[in-house]
C-alpha cells in the first residue's frame, strides 16, 4: 500500500512470463523474481548461439507511508482551537491531515469573553481537553458561547426571477479604496448584503451606508440582513453594523461597489465585460454564470448584453 501520496513505477526489462514468484513484505516492500534468458549470437569464436538464463530479485520499498487522515475541526462561537502536533489552529473552520495512529490532542481557546460550552465528534465531550487517536476521517465541533461575535464572510444576495436565489461572495477586511468586490447586478428592489458570523446575533444597535439608506435585519441566527436601497450605479460604499448583541464596541464593516456590467472586479466596465455577457447569452443559470444575468431576468439575454454595452467607458471614482 503506497497510501494517497503517491505512486511508484517498477519497469524490469523483462517480459511479464520471466517474473516466476512475486511478493509484498510486511513492511510494503514489493519483491518479484524471475529468469532473463539471453541469446548470444556470436561468441566471437566462430561458433554461434547459445541460451544463457540469469536470475534476478528486484525489491521497491515504500518509503512513502501510509495514507494520511484528515482531521476537521468546525468551531461554532467566538473562539478558536489548536493543536498538539501542529496543524489545526483556527477560529472557523480548518482541517489536517495525519498519519493513522497519530494522537492529537485540541485545545479549544476561548475570546472576547466567551464561554466553553464543549466538545461534539470524536469521541470527545465535556470542555476539558480532546484527545483523538486518528484512524479514519473525524469531524470535531468546539462550541463557544457569548464573547464577541466575529464576521467570518459576506454575501451579495438576489432573487433572479423563477430561477432562484444567487448569492455573489464579498470579500471581508478590504477598505473602500482598496480592491474591493463590486456587484454587476442591477439595484432591483434593493441590495441585500449578508453578514456571516461565528455566533448567533439576537440585536443589532444600529446600521449605517456611506450611500443610499440602510436597514437591518437579525433575527438570532449567524445571517444578518442588510438591505440597502437608493444607491446610484457606479459608486463604492462601506456598510457598517454596531453594538452586535447588546455589546458596545463589537462592530462590523464591509465595503463593496456597485457597478452594473463589471463582470471582472476591475471597477471598470469595457470590451471584456461585453464579450463575456455576449458568450453566455441564452444559457441557464448556474452557480457559476448567475451574475452575467444583470437585470434578475432568471435568464442571459440580449437585454443583458444591452445593459453593460450602455455602460461600457464607466470607471469607479
Amino acid at each position: 500500500n503506497f497510501g494517497a501520496q503517491g505512486i511508484v513505477f517498477l519497469i524490469i526489462t523483462a517480459s511479464v512470463e520471466n517474473i516466476v514468484d512475486f511478493a509484498i513484505d510486511a513492511d510494503g516492500t514489493i519483491v518479484a523474481g524471475g529468469l532473463v534468458s539471453q541469446f548470444d549470437a556470436d561468441r566471437g569464436d566462430g561458433t554461434t548461439g547459445s541460451n544463457v538464463d540469469n536470475g534476478f530479485v528486484v525489491k521497491v520499498k515504500n518509503t512513502i507511508g501510509p495514507a494520511l487522515v484528515n482531521l476537521t475541526v468546525v468551531v461554532a462561537g467566538s473562539g478558536s482551537v489548536t493543536s498538539s502536533p501542529a496543524g489545526i489552529n483556527c477560529g472557523n473552520v480548518c482541517v489536517a491531515s495525519y498519519a493513522p495512529g497519530a494522537v492529537v490532542t485540541l485545545t479549544a481557546v476561548t475570546s472576547g469573553g466567551s464561554t466553553f460550552s464543549g466538545w461534539t465528534g470524536g469521541g470527545c465531550s465535556g470542555t476539558g481537553n480532546c484527545t483523538i487517536t486518528i484512524a479514519t476521517a473525524v469531524n470535531v465541533t468546539a462550541t463557544f458561547t457569548g464573547g464577541v461575535a466575529n464576521l467570518v464572510s459576506a454575501l451579495s444576495r438576489k432573487v433572479h426571477g423563477s430561477a432562484g436565489t444567487f448569492d455573489l461572495p464579498v470579500t471581508i477586511g478590504v477598505l473602500i479604496n482598496g480592491a474591493i468586490t463590486v456587484e454587476p447586478r442591477t439595484i432591483g428592489t434593493g441590495h441585500n448584503i449578508v453578514f456571516q458570523f461565528n455566533q448567533a446575533i439576537a440585536s443589532v444597535g444600529g446600521v449605517t451606508a456611506t450611500i443610499g439608506t440602510a436597514s437591518v435585519v437579525a433575527n438570532n441566527s449567524n445571517d444578518v440582513i442588510v438591505t440597502l436601497t437608493g444607491v446610484p450605479d457606479n459608486q463604492r460604499a462601506t456598510i457598517s453594523l454596531t453594538s452586535l448583541n447588546g455589546n458596545v464596541g463589537a462592530n462590523a464593516s464591509i465595503s463593496m461597489g456597485f457597478l452594473v456590467g463589471d463582470m471582472n472586479d476591475t471597477e471598470s466596465v469595457n470590451a471584456s465585460d461585453i464579450s463575456a455577457v455576449k458568450a453566455r447569452a441564452s444559457t441557464s443559470l448556474t452557480l457559476q454564470n448567475f451574475k452575467y444575468d444583470l437585470n434578475l431576468s432568471g435568464a442571459i439575454t440580449a437585454q443583458d448584453t444591452s445593459a453593460v454595452k450602455a455602460r461600457s467607458g464607466l470607471v469607479m471614482p
